[in-house]
């Protein structure tokens, strides 16, 4: 059973050999790796040619840049086996990271696996940044989808990780659901393919750990800790399309939508901040980004204000989105730059 491996990669020239070892160097080797070289500027382009020519189990695409999910797309595209492990050029897998889930895969016929994740640093590896219980995910339907993205009476963090990383999944499922994926999205991509994805699928594995983890790499100033000035752009695409996974696909569980929507109005709260990230903020940018998600009306703004278990500045943010005013709006502005001021100086 030969297993495709999906390397996007742009500009990583540091991290970008550690990566592609710790694939070549995996216990079990009937591979194929498909490297995306996403129109890097530095030398990510020639590290990929040196890889391919040492290892006839690489493939290199070259392309003009077109952002991360275009690439992956790529390499789903190229790839020419029916199960897809997706690896980031920066971060790492351990040894037994593909074999365990093959094993899985060919004893039970699962449809999705997953490995337990750790985040890495300075080459430090941390405890799990998640825990799943080892085995299948009991009743994955009926009571575990229910509460994929968020439980409905306690807003938390997601009961599942949406990550494409760190899981062993079915081409097909891929592929048929790529219609939900728009290419200009820097902010829940990987969201906008596993959602539909968890959707169709009837079971789930977690292997147990065995030097089998997802390694991964947190760095400040990322796509997912820095500014993003495209933050509000890719949430209208991605939830607009999570809206339409709900509506189009069958035998979903009733609360699904509120789900979605609970998902969003956490997104917009998460945008409000990224923007007092920007270094050149102004409050009247603010009042801006309030306006614009206003006038959107994905979902009835009125439901946002009978949310569970969100932390009190949470609230207070959501609530200034829909129902505040001027004064508040400028309140929160300030309380927020503050307190990200306060964390530039410490650094």
């Amino acid at each position: 059973m030969q297993i495709s491996v999906v390397v996007p990669v742009y500009n990583e020239e540091k991290y970008l050999p550690d990566c592609l070892n710790s694939i070549l160097n995996q216990t079990y080797s009937d591979l194929e790796v498909i490297i995306v070289d996403d129109g890097s500027t530095d030398q990510s382009g020639e590290i990929c040619d040196q890889f391919q020519s040492r290892d006839n189990r690489v493939k290199v695409i070259h392309k003009s840049n077109g952002g991360l999910i275009s690439a992956w797309k790529c390499g789903v595209d190229n790839s020419k086996n029916d199960y897809i492990c997706f690896v980031d050029s920066d971060d790492l897998i351990q040894k037994n990271h593909i074999k365990d889930m093959v094993e899985v895969v060919k004893k039970y016929s699962v449809d999705l696996v997953l490995s337990q994740v750790k985040k890495i640093s300075d080459k430090k590896i941390s405890p799990f940044i998640y825990t799943l219980k080892s085995g299948f995910i009991p009743n994955y339907r009926e009571k575990f989808l229910p509460k994929i993205l968020t439980d409905l009476d306690k807003v938390s963090e997601r009961n599942l990780p949406p990550n494409r990383w760190g899981k062993l999944i079915q081409k097909q499922h891929i592929i048929s659901n790529l219609k939900y994926v728009d290419d200009r999205v820097v902010y829940g991509e990987d969201l906008s393919i596993m959602f539909p994805i968890f959707c169709d699928i009837d079971s789930i594995y977690v292997i147990e750990e065995n030097d089998n983890s997802y390694l991964y790499r947190y760095r400040e100033g990322t796509m997912v800790s820095g500014y993003d000035k495209t933050r509000w752009l890719s949430i209208k695409l991605v939830y607009s399309n999570l809206k339409k996974v709900v509506e189009e696909k069958k035998n979903l569980p009733n609360n699904m939508m509120n789900q979605v929507e609970i998902d969003y109005f956490k997104a917009l709260i998460d945008c409000y901040k990224n923007q007092i990230r920007s270094s050149n903020v102004r409050y009247k940018d603010t009042e801006m980004l309030i306006q614009k998600m206003n006038d959107f009306q994905l979902f009835n703004s009125s439901k946002s204000s009978n949310l569970k278990g969100m932390s009190r500045k949470d609230s207070m943010i959501l609530w200034n989105i829909f129902h505040g005013n001027r004064l508040t709006n400028w309140f929160i502005f300030k309380l927020i730059e503050v307190r990200y001021n306060a964390q530039k100086k410490r650094k």
